[in-house]
């Protein structure tokens, strides 16, 4: 029995013909989930249904196509079906391998030179990293597998922030820091749900790469994360040339603000979320804040708040600290 009806084989035609422009694209994804199965194609002689139909849907239409993915493979992790979420995922990657994907993004480019922007940034970083390379050495595993596992996790995360406008400034191995251009409230609050898809991609990243987990004597990889909201940022349409003061704090002070399977925020950021629902997950009785001490100039201090909703341990510095090395012990302690 036929199992593509008349509407379907037309817009089908079309595709052979290249003929994209205008096509329904719900139509055209459902057709995409029939392609893919080979027991299709036979029903419908007279046309070349061969992988070039599929690979010419993917390109005209990745972006939808990625970001429908994206949203599927999220609300898989929200239920916990994690094997669900995996399938998906590995999709995503493959299909930014196969059509360099990333590559093809305008990121930064529209930006003006020199302009002065409001902008949120949410970093990140792989807790113990060095210590992880030299599990995998010690346990004879591929160097190169560690090295997959960070552009996969990299990838994926620039990926599916993608449509909150979030966007990749730098990747450097062992961690990245992503931006977004701040105007209205909903930029805020996005940040916020950043963190929680970054925490979803790195449970398909310790799945996927499971079997050199367990096999490094490791349990899994885990984060660190915070965010934070910077009033002024000098930007470019390279971000290398991006100028301001709080990136520089933020960055540097990245291991301080937050711990393994942690999500910290900034009181600049707290302050500018419009949900309620998001400032109630940074309780504002246990904010915390840590100083810099600089020789030619005043000391400059950051107050930041613990999300309540990770499973990270509570760390009591709900008292000033002078000095980098205070604050760190007292992390390293608790």
């Amino acid at each position: 029995m036929n199992s593509f009806d008349e509407e379907e084989i037309k817009i089908l035609e079309k595709f052979r013909k290249g003929e994209v422009q205008g096509l329904p694209i719900d139509k055209i994804k459902k057709l995409a989930t029939k392609l893919e199965r080979n027991d299709e194609y036979k029903y419908i002689p007279s046309l070349d249904f061969d992988k070039e139909i599929i690979r010419h849907f993917e390109e005209k239409y990745l972006s939808e196509y990625i970001k429908v993915l994206n949203l599927m493979g999220l609300n898989d992790c929200e239920q916990n079906k994690i094997d669900d979420a995996l399938d998906i995922f590995k999709k995503i990657l493959i299909l930014n391998k196969k059509y360099h994907y990333l590559e093809r993004m305008n990121i930064w480019e529209n930006l003006k030179k020199g302009a002065a922007i409001k902008m949120g940034f949410i970093q990140l970083d792989i807790e113990g990293h060095s210590g992880l390379v030299k599990h995998f050495d010690e346990f004879q595993i591929p160097i190169n597998r560690i090295m997959d596992l960070k552009e996969d996790l990299a990838d994926m995360i620039q990926i599916g922030l993608y449509d909150l406008e979030i966007k990749k400034v730098f990747w450097a191995g062992d961690g990245g820091l992503f931006a977004n251009i701040c105007e209205e409230n909903i930029h805020y609050d996005n940040l916020i749900r950043a963190s929680d898809r970054i925490y979803h991609y790195l449970s398909i990243i310790n799945k996927i790469y499971e079997p050199e987990l367990k096999k490094s004597q490791l349990d899994k990889i885990k984060i660190r994360v915070s965010a934070h909201l910077a009033p002024v940022v000098w930007v470019h349409p390279n971000p290398e040339y991006w100028h301001s003061p709080d990136i520089n704090f933020f960055t540097k002070n990245e291991r301080f603000l937050s711990v393994a399977d942690a999500f910290t925020i900034t009181q600049d950021l707290y302050t500018s979320l419009s949900a309620e629902k998001n400032k109630e997950r940074f309780p504002s009785n246990e904010s915390l804040f840590i100083i810099e001490r600089k020789c030619f100039s005043k000391k400059k201090e950051i107050r930041f708040y613990m999300d309540n909703k990770r499973d990270a341990k509570k760390i009591n510095l709900f008292e000033s600290v002078e000095n980098y090395d205070d604050i760190y012990q007292k992390i390293k302690n608790s």
